[in-house]
């Protein structure tokens, strides 16, 4: 094949057995297809990019091959969505034809390219008629260098981006070596229809009645009708935060995703004053060894919520850890009829619902994964790390549908060494709320919590009294 030149676009054909099918969405898709209808229509912040390295001297013929069997092998990388008589659809199409666009890497090498390919992919939103997957190949000379797909939220979840980079890069190396064929969403929506599964639906449903009707109101409760909003988005790089999240997790046998659960439960009880706090959690909910490999839309919310008692943090965290555990078992059901649940309480209560606090662990799969062993680490290095810390305003402003709180777990690494810790978490938080305090303060305060526990033994009501005794900082 001649060098690719800017502008360049392959046609690459895909296909099938069978003819076009047509079913209810899952759970999973109709929650992702209520949050889209709601955005505005240009909207195209849910967009995801993948990339992928081709081996070195990978032919551009070879890298599209590799696109049409990824498109081929998962049902939902072919799969148009619309609204139907008696609820939303999804349409599994056996076959068409796929752009495939090239882009040579030039001077700015390819790993940049790939990144602004990136970004040109997900700049448009994608039409209702148009297949939820588009692709690139970025070239270097002859060769391809980097796959790069951009792929409709309806299509896929974060946890799916992990096996299609995998299956990717398999299918770049050798299409032989593939795992068989996963659980496909058509097949998960027949499971969903069936009697074991509206059982479970019903059990989770009762579990967040009861749940519903024992929070305070101030989990619960709409802010939008008390006045102008006074949101603020704040982003933490914490080293010290992925040491003590570490460090908690590793004597807690929990995921440091749910430590920092823990602890911002913790902290939104004593900023709001109340005997209890919840938060819903965007879980990824492939619990069945069926739909592990599941490529699709996928996630649900969960409800974990925790009481404060007089006990160590030590026990409050084992205590959030349980509770996780326990929401997680609760996710699978249809969203419309959760919101249904949740409109009918609140009026019952009194209460116009909506303005929940959210926790959403965006790292693509990982916070699912089990901690391991990570090195014990040392309070002397996480001091150390305190310095490191930066706090910086960034450049998003989703309204987030309402939330008061909504916190973005992006970053959480622990490799082998204290200087490679890396965490970061971005909050959106309404000031009145958390009692005037801004996003930063909260930030902030969520460091010092887990930072200030992780090497010593304290109670919930110390640290009560603590907290009482800082001085909020600007913001």
């Amino acid at each position: 094949m001649n060098r690719p030149l800017a502008g360049d676009t392959l046609a690459i054909g895909y296909g099938t057995d069978g003819p076009p099918v047509t079913a209810a969405m899952t759970w999973g898709q109709v929650a992702i297809w209520d949050v889209l209808r709601w955005l505005p229509p240009e909207d195209t912040s849910t967009n995801l990019v993948l990339a992928v390295p081709a081996p070195s001297g990978t032919a551009v013929g070879r890298a599209a091959t590799a696109v049409r069997l990824l498109v081929e092998r998962h049902d939902s990388l072919r799969t148009l969505f619309s609204e139907g008589p008696r609820g939303p659809l999804q349409t599994v199409l056996p076959g068409g034809t796929l752009p495939v666009r090239l882009h040579p890497a030039g001077a700015a090498g390819p790993r940049d390219t790939a990144e602004e390919v990136g970004r040109q992919l997900r700049s448009t939103p994608f039409a209702a008629a148009e297949p939820p997957v588009r692709a690139a190949v970025v070239t270097d000379g002859p060769d391809a260098a980097v796959v790069v797909l951009c792929l409709s939220h309806l299509a896929i979840d974060g946890w799916s981006l992990s096996i299609l980079r995998a299956d990717l890069a398999q299918l770049l190396t050798d299409p032989g070596g593939l795992a068989p064929r996963a659980q496909q969403p058509l097949e998960r929506a027949g499971y969903e229809a069936s009697e074991p599964a509206r059982r479970s639906e019903q059990r989770a449903l009762l579990f967040w009645e009861r749940a519903l009707r024992e929070l305070p109101a101030a989990m619960l409760e709409d802010l939008r009708d008390g006045g102008p909003s006074d949101r603020q988005w704040s982003r933490l790089s914490s080293p010290a935060l992925a040491l003590a999240a570490a460090e908690h997790a590793r004597r807690a046998r929990l995921s440091p995703s749910v430590v920092l659960q823990a602890g911002t439960l913790l902290l939104l009880a004593l900023y709001t004053g109340e005997p209890s706090a919840a938060l819903r959690t965007i879980v990824a909910t492939r619990f069945r060894p069926e739909n592990q490999a599941l490529v699709g839309a996928f996630n649900q919310n969960a409800l974990v919520r925790a009481e404060l008692r007089e006990e160590t943090f030590d026990a409050f965290l084992r205590r959030v850890g349980s509770a996780a555990a326990t929401g997680y078992r609760h996710t699978e059901y249809e969203p419309r009829a959760l919101e249904e649940l949740i409109e009918r309480i609140g009026t019952e209560r009194g209460l116009r619902t909506g303005g929940f606090c959210f926790f959403n662990d965006v790292r693509f799969g990982s916070g699912q994964r089990p901690l391991g062993a990570p090195a014990a680490g040392s309070a002397e290095a996480l001091a150390g790390a305190l310095d490191r810390t930066e706090l910086s305003d960034p450049e998003w402003d989703f309204d987030q549908k309402g939330a008061k709180f909504f916190l973005f777990l992006q970053e959480l690494e622990v490799p082998a060494g204290p200087d490679s810790a890396r965490s970061v978490i971005t909050l959106c938080a309404d000031r009145r709320f958390l009692a005037g305090r801004g996003s930063a303060v909260f930030l902030r305060d969520l460091e010092w919590l887990l930072a200030g526990t992780a090497y010593a033994d304290t109670t919930v009501g110390a640290l009560a009294a603590a907290l009482r005794g800082r001085v909020p900082a600007a913001g």
